[in-house]
């Protein structure tokens, strides 16, 4: 691990305690630096604020324990290790989205969703040869609907557990895409007329 890597992740370290101390808008960026055993140049030398970190700390998190996207077949496992992330980092969450940036979890959510259902539309449609607009397309319908519901469930305080949630989606969302995918790939292949 590269030393800048390391000092990210001791000023991440230094952001969890504080977080534990005190809320968000009263931790600064020399309480963190501080807690890191590292000066204020250094922390705006990795991060441009207090949000960049947190944006860090939240990723890392879920990338340490989410497998590569791209590799997996199984969205559902993708989105309950996701949200479980999410849950686990539940005091950092909720005092991100209630503090200064309140878009701030519901447009990473947007980002993170969008790639697991664009990963899971370029499973599906790797028969059906759709254009990377239409993939979008879907992709964005879709993660509209699907961000709404998780933007609800972490202004709920995520009591309900990621399994049962992702379960309940997976009702709707699986035949669905693939329908859209399929219908299409149908349409380009019509006639016009």
């Amino acid at each position: 691990m590269s030393k800048a890597d390391l000092t990210k992740r001791a000023l991440s370290e230094a952001l969890s305690e504080q977080l534990k101390e005190k809320p968000f808008e009263q931790i600064t960026v020399t309480d963190i630096a501080r807690k890191a055993g590292l000066n204020r140049q250094t922390f705006y030398y990795h991060f441009r604020d207090l949000y960049d970190l947190i944006a860090f700390s939240v990723k890392q998190r879920i990338h340490a324990i989410l497998p590569d996207m791209e590799s997996t077949e199984d969205w559902e496992f993708d989105l309950v290790t996701v949200l479980t992330a999410l849950r686990e980092e539940r005091d950092s969450v909720y005092k991100l989205e209630h503090s200064l940036d309140q878009g701030y979890v519901k447009r990473f959510m947007r980002e993170h969703i969008s790639d697991l259902v664009g990963s899971f539309i370029m499973r599906t449609q790797s028969e059906e040869r759709l254009t990377e607009e239409d993939c979008r397309f879907i992709a964005q319908f879709f993660g509209a609907g699907l961000i709404d519901i998780l933007d609800s469930w972490v202004d709920e305080g995520m009591l309900e557990p990621p399994e049962h949630l992702v379960q309940r989606l997976s009702l709707f969302l699986t035949d669905s895409i693939e329908t859209a995918v399929a219908r299409l790939a149908e349409a380009h292949s019509a006639p016009l007329t």
